[in-house]
């Protein structure tokens, strides 16, 4: 009679299956992205000795992983090539993190079964193992902080080691700091020795620590530039909460496995009333509130990846449910038919993924980056001896001209991660999203109604890039450039001039955002009108025709504030406008029009004004066009005054 191999060959066994087919996943889904490449174009820099700079003639802090910048910095050194060095790496710490799972935290074949059908089949998960990004040092982090989180007796010893793992996955990504601060918060309040542990929680965060006194003192700053580029939007708490909202909807329409799996790491301990486990769930919690706060990201599925493997940590860490309720099958049945349903599972995928981009991005901006570059620079996709990313691809090709040139030169570009590595260290690239800019991050994105979350666009002010060339200040906007002139002593300055210091303190603690025309830079290129000429033009028009409603709006401005009750616009009908309303540079209020056919004609359309903004009295009309990419027309426009009651010229 065929005896059956015990419970440890069995995990023996499924450990070994499941680690030789999560390898072929990843290197079928192996891909690199253009983010990816900002950081890397730092590596190149700092690996030829021009510092840790984006252009190297300026300190700024354009990526947001120093952690894995250093990691990839190290690989670099020794092989000079990004490509092949950056993706190995990528698979390697993905694969050392799921097989640090398996291998610390299961014991029986079920539960293997379990985090490979949890991790091989999560679409985030799997996408952000590789792509270039800081994702496969979070998950290495994460995964030694969690085994000594379970493994370790508790010690002042186990207090340092956690600080100090959760201290690096804040210097890897600073934001990822929040899946660890309940778990730690827990653990010192329940310890004994609470001031004694104080003084281990604080020599743990010593890499942090010295790397943010390293970013004030080089950079002069203590965020990344990215950031002040990305949170100052200028965009409404409710939009970016709504656009959040639709993050977290389109991991449940486009990753269900990964969204059953989160709520199923977060239920578990609060079903089963575990307070350590419940502490670490507060992680997941308060992160995932800390995404839909910021509005969440352009990459679907980015900021949910390491959220994936933390809830398979703490489902296989209930023994018991695999050994008493036997729920492994059913389980893996329900996550892998979750994940297969859904397009492009990870499974599923390979050489020709991204050849249709039917579903590439959805109407709120969110998309499937991996479909997008895959051709470009897919693992599977890679040729012995041939350029990857491909120099088919418009932003390398156009990197490689530049570089081909071999000059200083300044050129202005978006999408900056291929252009700006292939263009090398010569070519400064002003950055238009301001991810590597100093100057145009700290002014206000251009007014979209339609905008990209991580894609704010700035105006890049007159003469900016005449003085980057000439080194001598040549902008329109003389508070502006007196603003530069405070951001240049920090960026260009010598590093310890007493000068330097003291506008590090006064830009940090804002003493020059006086200097920024805030509504200026919000709007600019905007169309002005005075109303009564406004008027006199709209009336010499034929019935058919209107006045233009360009891409960057039209201001018509009243010559005296006004409680409008009624708005009366004669509009394209097929369009859907937006009325901004102000009182001088004050923000009141919005109005927006519905479109009411598909015609290409004018329709009258009434707009009530809200009390609220009533009352204010405006003397500013702006009007945009919805997306804000296309242009439309007005053809007639009145208004109602408070205690009129008719619409009349002013």
């Amino acid at each position: 009679m065929l005896k059956l191999p015990d419970e440890k060959t069995r995990w023996y066994l499924a450990l070994t299956f499941t680690s030789l087919a999560f390898s072929i996943v990843m290197v079928r889904n192996a891909w690199l992205n253009d983010d990816a490449y900002i950081t890397f174009r730092v590596v190149d820099n700092f690996v030829n000795g021009y510092g840790l700079r984006w252009n190297v003639d300026e300190r700024v802090q354009a990526y947001t992983n120093p952690l894995w910048l250093f990691v990839v910095s190290a690989l670099y050194f020794f092989t000079r090539e990004m490509y092949l060095t950056s993706i190995l790496l990528s698979i390697s710490l993905s694969l050392i993190s799921a097989f640090a799972l398996i291998s610390f935290h299961t014991q029986r074949a079920s539960q293997v079964l379990v985090c490979f059908s949890i991790l091989a089949f999560s679409r985030c998960f799997v996408d952000y193992s590789t792509s270039g990004l800081e994702n496969p040092l979070t998950y290495l982090i994460l995964s030694i902080f969690l085994l000594a989180y379970f493994r370790m007796k508790d010690s002042p010893l186990r207090i340092f080691i956690l600080s100090l793992f959760a201290s690096l996955s804040a210097f890897n990504r600073l934001d990822t700091l929040l899946l660890y601060i309940p778990a730690l918060s827990f653990e010192w309040m329940t310890s004994n020795g609470k001031l004694r542990n104080l003084v281990y929680i604080g020599l743990g965060f010593l890499p942090l620590i010295c790397w943010e006194c390293f970013s004030l003192i080089y950079y002069g700053f203590l965020f990344p530039n990215t950031a002040y580029a990305k949170l100052n939007n200028f965009v409404e708490r409710k939009e970016l909460l709504i656009q959040g909202f639709y993050y977290f909807k389109w991991l449940w329409e486009r990753d269900t496995s990964s969204v059953l799996a989160i709520i199923l790491g977060v239920s578990l301990p609060i079903v089963r009333k575990d307070l350590k486990k419940i502490s670490l769930i507060g992680g997941i919690l308060l992160y995932s509130f800390y995404v839909l706060w910021i509005g969440g990201d352009f990459m679907g599925g980015r900021f949910f990846s390491p959220l994936v493997l933390f809830s398979a940590f703490v489902i296989v860490s209930f023994q018991d449910l695999f050994v008493r309720y036997k729920m492994c099958l059913s389980l893996s049945i329900i996550l892998i038919i979750s994940s297969l349903i859904r397009p492009f599972s990870p499974i599923t995928t390979g050489k020709d993924f991204g050849k249709d981009q039917t579903l590439l991005r959805d109407e709120t901006g969110i998309g499937n980056d991996r479909m997008y570059y895959y051709q470009i620079t897919g693992l599977l996709n890679w040729e012995m001896g041939k350029l990857m990313p491909k120099e088919s691809f418009s932003s390398v090709r156009d990197g490689l001209v530049l570089r081909k040139q071999n000059k200083k030169m300044v050129k202005v570009y978006g999408c900056i991660g291929f252009r700006g590595f292939f263009a090398g260290p010569k070519v400064h690239i002003i950055d238009y999203w301001a991810l590597a800019d100093p100057l145009l991050s700290r002014i206000p994105p251009l007014y979209k109604p339609k905008w990209m979350i991580g894609h704010f666009w700035r105006h890049v002010p007159g003469g900016y890039l005449e003085s980057i060339e000439t080194g001598e200040s040549r902008f329109k906007d003389r508070n502006l450039g007196e603003f530069y002139k405070k951001l240049k002593i920090i960026t260009q300055g010598p590093i310890w001039s007493l000068n330097r210091w003291r506008e590090i303190l006064r830009v940090n603690l804002g003493f020059y955002d006086s200097l920024i025309d805030k509504d200026f830079y919000r709007f600019a290129g905007i169309k002005f009108y005075d109303y009564d000429k406004l008027k006199e033009q709209l009336n010499k028009l034929s019935s058919d025709t209107g006045i233009k409603v360009p891409k960057r709006g039209l201001e018509i401005r009243f010559p005296f504030s006004i409680n409008f009750r009624e708005i009366k616009a004669e509009l394209k009908a097929k369009d859907k406008f937006y009325f901004l309303f102000f009182r001088d540079k004050d923000y009141v209020g919005r109005l927006i029009t519905t479109p009411s056919s598909s015609s290409d004609g004018f329709e009258v359309f009434r707009l009530e004004i809200p009390e609220r903004i009533s009352k204010v009295g405006i003397n500013k009309l702006r009007i945009f066009v919805y997306p804000r990419d296309v242009e439309s027309e007005i053809r007639d426009i009145e208004i109602l005054r408070e205690n009129q009651d008719t619409f009349s010229k002013l």
